[in-house]
């Protein structure tokens, strides 16, 4: 028969062993325990949270999609509406700039040539004369003459009268502004 000392010393190693079993098989249960109590709320709470994370970012990307639409359509919209006010200001300045040059045409002095001065200070004494008077006393053609009389009617400086019949010449005569041009070079006797 075996001897005490050795079942006994058996029966311990195998107590010993059966509570390093033990022990491992609580400590296995404790972190199943901590597991089940504390990892996996947080695991599920961080789950939760990426969730909500990635909402607010598909929401921010959205609302950023939005919003550039919005700027662009906004762009356009001022784009065009800046497009159409510098063609209305350039077309408002076309316009300036044409009344500009009739004001500045309208104040240069007339420079009239020495035969057309002539005509004038002939007129000048409030008499109507034909084509063929006046070429006769300024000794020069009478197609050169009705030239200078026609030039001198479109600057309205004179104006003939028209007669309805045929045959009869046009009667020249100074006009206001014929006058005035006379008195504004000294020449209005």
């Amino acid at each position: 028969m075996p001897d005490i000392a050795t079942v006994v010393a058996t029966a311990i190693a195998t107590a010993a062993e059966k509570l390093v079993g033990l022990s491992q098989k609580l400590d296995e249960l404790a972190t199943n325990r901590l597991l089940r109590e504390h990892v996996i709320p947080v695991r599920e709470e961080i789950l939760r949270v990426k969730d909500i994370v990635f909402d607010a970012k598909q929401a921010q990307a959205d609302e950023t999609a939005k919003l550039k639409q919005e700027h662009a359509e906004s762009e356009a919209a001022l784009e065009k509406k800046y497009v159409a006010r510098i063609l209305e200001l350039e077309k408002t300045n076309a316009a300036l700039v044409a009344e500009n040059e009739k004001l500045v045409a309208a104040n240069q002095p007339l420079a009239l040539d020495d035969t057309k001065i002539a005509i004038l200070v002939l007129l000048g004494d409030g008499h109507e004369r034909l084509s063929c008077e006046i070429a006769d006393h300024l000794k020069i053609s009478e197609q050169l003459t009705c030239f200078h009389l026609h030039e001198l009617a479109d600057m309205q400086l004179i104006h003939y009268s028209a007669n309805a019949r045929r045959g009869v010449p046009n009667q020249y005569s100074i006009n206001q502004d014929g006058r005035r041009y006379l008195n504004e070079h000294g020449l209005l006797t």
